[in-house]
């Protein structure tokens, strides 16, 4: 299996972590599957400034986006369920929505939480004499044994078109994160109400 039907299961699992150490090209190719959705129509959504992503506002709806999520371990910890639980609740909404998440991290993220994992495991610059970069990714889903595949990935000038420091909790990620929660207290709310409970209101933060 290639690049499409990578493509193909980050639509239908909705969020992907982008695992790897430092400098390995996780943003890099975070960007490049956000550009290739942006040409299918969704809104590019970035907590750090790349080439292409749309301005947030609190304001905005962030429906049918492509949410790109640096340093996704800031919310997600694998090992602190308690501080992700409540973005994990939101994520089981995001086929709803029509929005999907990208989450390139150097830390772990929550295991628990649905997802399809992708990794760079190999660099084959060399077979071009590293004119330009070609990576090797390996796509995995942990809950579904013997799935997942390959595929090349040769990013352009592009893609590299971002902020490369990240600045951590900073008011952009915090108002993404929000936005994500206030979707899924909508969700919830509108589940009750078919089955004629009724869910008391309270302040979305994180």
């Amino acid at each position: 299996m290639g690049a499409g039907t990578f493509l193909g299961l980050t639509l239908l699992y909705r969020s992907v972590y982008i695992a790897g150490r430092y400098g390995s090209g996780k943003t890099a190719l975070a960007v490049a599957i956000a550009r290739a959705l942006a040409r299918r129509g969704y809104r590019f959504v970035s907590n750090i400034p790349a080439r292409g992503a749309a301005m947030y506002w609190p304001t905005d709806e962030i429906d049918h986006s492509v949410v790109l999520l640096d340093e996704a371990a800031d919310f997600l910890d694998a090992y602190d369920v308690r501080q992700a639980r409540r973005l994990m609740s939101a994520f089981k909404y995001l086929r709803h929505w029509d929005i999907v998440v990208l989450l390139p991290c150097v830390d772990l993220v929550q295991k628990r939480m649905r997802r399809l994992v992708v990794r760079r495991i190999f660099d084959a610059s060399f077979l071009v004499f590293g004119l330009f970069p070609v990576w090797i990714y390996r796509f995995d889903i942990p809950e579904v044994r013997k799935a997942g595949g390959y595929f090349v990935f040769i990013p352009s000038p592009r893609d590299f078109d971002y902020a490369a420091v990240h600045r951590g909790r900073g008011t952009t990620t915090l108002q993404i994160v929000a936005a994500l929660l206030a979707e899924a207290r909508k969700s919830d709310i509108v589940a009750a109400g078919r089955l004629g409970l009724d869910i008391p209101a309270r302040k979305v933060s994180f």
